[in-house]
């Protein structure tokens, strides 16, 4: 019998979830990038390198521009934090204690009150009362290659937001959940 370990979500966790399939990707590059690098040198040299310094040289030409790239793949999740975190004290809630007052355990989820959906690395969670009023659900015309749709709308001190998905169904559910009463 299994035992349910599905627990309320956290900034944590849904910064986890949503950067797990890359962390992944990128530790796997680095180790057989690293192998391969070893091999190569290996094979290729007359003279073989003592074997401290080709750990070292492949790590270093492996893991180097791995973090570099790791780095951009991160920007969108953490942009989605913080849009939690501006919310939290926009509102003054707790993130954490409200998913844990209303047992939301799921990536994708609404009701009245919550917005949350993660969809590959982009966060997207909205709190009713954070957003008054939707402007327009519109594609950027001045964009020559396809751009991603843009819901503007008015937060709760009547400022000017846009939010931005690559996923069209996800910024469409958005829009409904937020124009339902």
């Amino acid at each position: 019998m299994k035992k349910d370990i599905s627990k309320p979500l956290t900034k944590c966790r849904l910064f986890v979830k949503a950067t797990w399939l890359p962390i992944k990707i990128t530790l796997i590059v680095i180790f057989s990038c690293s192998i391969l690098f070893q091999l190569i040198a290996f094979i290729a040299s007359n003279n073989p390198i003592p074997w401290h310094e080709r750990v070292t040289w492949s790590l270093f030409f492996t893991a180097v521009p791995t973090i570099f790239i790791s780095a951009f793949v991160l920007i969108d999740p953490t942009r989605g934090i913080y849009r939690i975190v501006k919310q939290e004290r926009a509102l003054n809630f707790s993130f954490s204690a409200e998913m844990r007052k209303n047992n939301i355990t799921e990536l994708s989820y609404s009701d009245d009150l919550w917005f949350v959906n993660v969809i590959g690395l982009e966060i997207i969670v909205y709190r009713r009362d954070y957003i008054k009023e939707v402007i327009s659900l519109a594609r950027d015309k001045n964009v020559r290659r396809r751009a991603p749709p843009v819901l503007t709308a008015v937060r709760f001190d009547d400022k000017k937001i846009e939010i931005s998905s690559s996923d069209d169904d996800c910024l469409k559910e958005l829009e409904q959940w937020l124009l339902r009463e």
